[in-house]
């Protein structure tokens, strides 16, 4: 109890704390760091509270409309959720921290231990390097349990071909955390 009333008395700049300290035996370093200590903890938990804070539709409703992203409705075999990404031209261009927020909405209502997630890539009409952004993007992002990802590689012959060889030569590159 005296020691709290020791930190506040700090943290608030009461010239007290001297005297304070000499009659407890604390130290003004044992009470800086718990002070930053405190602080440290303080920043956390407001940390904590946005990141758990319920997400609202008004945050990825532009995303949503525009279909970059959403769930059919449809299961995988052992009743995975199925996220499908449809053809999006401008989907190199959407910045990480949306794609975090569609995908932390869209993964949130079903999340609840041993659900997992399958997503649809649909890339027919788009490069192999396009292709490789969007899974690398997808990787990074993903908040939930990445079970199995089905890719609808480029339909041109020469992009065709550079998917094939592109996934043959470097199949490290696209090991997601399942």
């Amino acid at each position: 109890m005296v020691h709290r009333d020791l930190l506040w008395a700090y943290h608030k700049g009461h010239k007290d704390v001297g005297l304070i300290q000499v009659r407890n035996g604390t130290s003004r370093r044992e009470m800086e760091s718990s002070h930053s200590l405190l602080q440290a903890v303080s920043q956390l938990e407001s940390t904590l509270k946005q990141l758990m804070a319920p997400m609202s539709m008004n945050d990825v409703c532009d995303y949503l409309e525009k279909q970059v992203a959403y769930m059919s409705g449809g299961q995988g075999k052992d009743s995975s959720v199925i996220i499908t990404f449809p053809e999006c031209s401008y989907f190199r261009d959407i910045p990480a921290e949306d794609l975090d927020k569609v995908l932390t909405f869209l993964t949130y209502i079903q999340r609840q231990p041993g659900v997992k997630f399958i997503i649809i890539l649909d890339r027919r009409l788009d490069t192999w390097s396009s292709l490789k952004t969007a899974l690398a993007k997808i990787a990074a992002s993903f908040p939930g349990n990445l079970h199995l990802v089905l890719v609808l590689r480029p339909t041109s012959f020469l992009q065709r071909t550079a998917t094939d060889i592109g996934f043959r030569f470097s199949q490290e590159d696209f090991m997601l955390k399942m």
